[in-house]
């Protein structure tokens, strides 16, 4: 414990692990990161001095370009190595959280020596070499039921695995050669566009076949052929996997993208009163061209969204993905409106994203991309469309809060990856509200 005997919340590399130094003391020492508000994980230092995990900030300078706190130009190659920092720590004292492990010491002797060699409540693998994983306390007991101990079935089985993994190489060494004709015959069309008749011909192919061809679409920036490609793979109602569900939204939102940026230029532009007739006139019949054809993407998705649901029974994962699209089209389309039909789409829109939350939350406890994708838009709708700046700002700021201090820190993993960089979007929009 601290010299108070009060314990961080602040998670640290480990969800098996916390913090025994009082919170004040973390912070005053810099080992908090400012990306994720975490207990710093190989820490980088920038010119400027201010110090981020490695993974935040090389992503974040990905992107970005500057330095999250005070915004000077930096280069991924600029942050270096905090040994200082790194130093400080691993000497962090801390508290194993494994059943009732009393163990406490230093974080560096954590993953080194408690945990790999004496924590009794650590999951490790038999020795035998079954694939159960058993707390170090009850190997002996696995050792009385483990069925590879006996010697000759173990050689058995090996055996076996081993012939059948030949044949399984053979089959796909097949298989790949007869892909990799079919794609390199189809990518050398794909190199500058795609035509429609090529389209056409794609939509006779294999859904594995199509998901290539969106992603060549992907690399040669043919937007409008990979929403056509990802329109009819949806369409065949077969379970999206996330690659595909990622694929289609990117689709969609690069085609919508445009022109919605093209819609909100022209309105920003739009000077009443101070226009010639004929100027007025050109502004008018773009805005309406450019909601034309808002209107007919967004159209696209909720058709392709209320076809799949009709005809397929889907799980959590594929409600929430299509309650997203369906409630982020549906703002699309508010953001063309005016006056009472803005107000009824947005509010269409709203029921929509509070109902999918609702679901996300009951039913996913650790931050994850799709619920905190979901409440970003619902947040950019309340502002943007239902002007309901307070709440706006409230759900922004509840979200951060409690989505941090479930954050596992685990930055290995994609998911929780994405998150990090969503909570901070949704940061920027606070503090951009909040000065507007």
């Amino acid at each position: 414990m601290g010299c108070n005997g009060v314990s961080s919340t602040v998670p640290v590399a480990s969800t098996n692990v916390q913090l025994e130094q009082m919170m004040d003391q973390i912070e005053g020492a810099n080992l908090i990161c400012p990306i994720d508000q975490l207990v710093l994980k190989e820490p980088r230092k920038l010119p400027c001095n201010h110090v981020f995990c490695k993974f935040c900030i090389e992503r974040w300078l990905h992107s970005k370009g500057t330095c999250p706190v005070c915004r000077k130009d930096v280069k991924t190659e600029d942050a270096k190595p905090a040994c200082d920092i790194a130093a400080k720590i691993s000497g962090l004292i801390v508290k194993c959280n494994l059943g009732e492990c009393k163990w406490t010491g230093k974080l560096a002797d954590y993953h080194k020596k408690h945990l790999a060699e004496d924590c009794s409540f650590a999951e490790v693998d038999c020795p035998y070499g079954c694939d159960k994983k058993v707390e170090r306390r009850g190997l002996e007991a696995h050792y009385q039921v483990c069925e590879f101990r006996d010697p000759e079935k173990v050689k058995q089985a090996r055996r076996e695995l081993e012939s059948l993994r030949r044949d399984n190489d053979a089959l796909r060494a097949v298989v790949q050669r007869q892909n990799e004709a079919l794609v390199s015959h189809k990518a050398k069309q794909f190199e500058t566009t795609v035509s429609s008749a090529l389209i056409r011909d794609f939509m006779r192919e294999s859904s594995g076949n199509l998901v290539k061809y969106a992603k060549l679409a992907q690399a040669a920036k043919q937007f409008d052929d990979m929403r056509l490609i990802m329109r009819e793979l949806a369409g065949r109602c077969e379970p999206l996997t996330a690659e595909t569900q990622v694929l289609f939204s990117e689709a969609y939102k690069q085609c919508v993208g445009s022109l919605r940026t093209a819609h909100r230029t022209l309105l920003r532009d739009e000077k009443p009163g101070q226009e010639s007739e004929a100027k007025r006139q050109m502004r008018w019949e773009l805005k309406s061209k450019m909601a034309t054809e808002i209107n007919f993407i967004c159209d696209e998705v909720l058709a392709t969204a209320d076809n799949y649901a009709s005809k397929r029974k889907l799980g959590l994962r594929d409600r929430l993905f299509f309650a997203k699209q369906r409630a982020d089209y549906l703002r699309f389309k508010a953001e063309c409106l005016v006056g009472k039909a803005r107000t009824e789409m947005g509010k269409e829109a709203q029921e929509v994203y509070e109902k999918a939350i609702e679901e996300a939350k009951a039913a996913i406890y650790q931050p994850d991309p799709l619920k905190i994708g979901l409440i970003l838009n619902y947040t950019v709708l309340l502002y943007e469309i239902s002007e309901d700046k307070a709440k706006a700002l409230d759900v922004s700021r509840n979200t951060i809060d409690e989505e941090t201090g479930k954050f596992s820190f685990c930055h290995t993993q994609n998911r929780e990856s994405d998150v990090v960089m969503i909570l901070q979007l949704m940061r920027e929009n606070v503090l951009r509200w909040m000065t507007q």
